[in-house]
């Protein structure tokens, strides 16, 4: 159901999930392991596992685990449209969905550059959206208080 492309999967955190993105330009095991780690600096566990179809030792799907402020995201390769599928999971059960259309020249580095800007947007809307739910909070509870002061003095009249 996949295109046939080189790929690991990495556990981060402890993660149970697994997430699919295509790494075009990585034929190589160690040049995959390599790219990887210097594309994501901040893995907090580098432990990579094989998994291959037919036995090889290349794998043919690429799962990744990746978190950043509390965000886990979930990645797939749909190998009939030629696209990633990509779903970001953020606390506040906010969630937001967006689409890479891949080509032959995709190269890992525009699509490591792809998924840290859908993360950082998501995080961003997270942060935003606590804000104002904190300023609306204030803003309930000085109306509460106003509205208590009034009904004290009406009571006194």
């Amino acid at each position: 159901m996949y295109l046939d492309v080189p790929s690991i999967t990495v556990a981060l955190n402890e993660c149970n999930e697994t997430y699919l993105i295509p790494l075009s330009e990585c034929l190589d095991w160690k040049m995959l392991q390599n790219s990887l780690w210097n594309l994501f600096p901040n893995f907090t566990g580098r432990q990579f596992k094989v998994y291959a179809t037919d036995g090889s030792r290349i794998p043919k799907a690429f799962y990744m685990h990746y978190a950043k402020d509390s965000a886990h995201f979930y990645v797939e390769l749909k190998g009939t449209d030629h696209m990633i599928s990509m779903h970001v999971e953020l606390p506040e059960d906010y969630e937001g969905y967006f689409n890479m259309h891949l080509s032959p020249t995709t190269k890992l580095s525009d699509v490591k550059k792809y998924i840290t800007s859908c993360v950082d947007i998501c995080v961003d809307d997270m942060r935003f959206r606590k804000m104002k739910r904190r300023l609306e909070d204030d803003e309930s509870i000085e109306e509460a208080e106003s509205t208590e002061g009034n009904v004290i003095t009406l009571t006194e009249l």
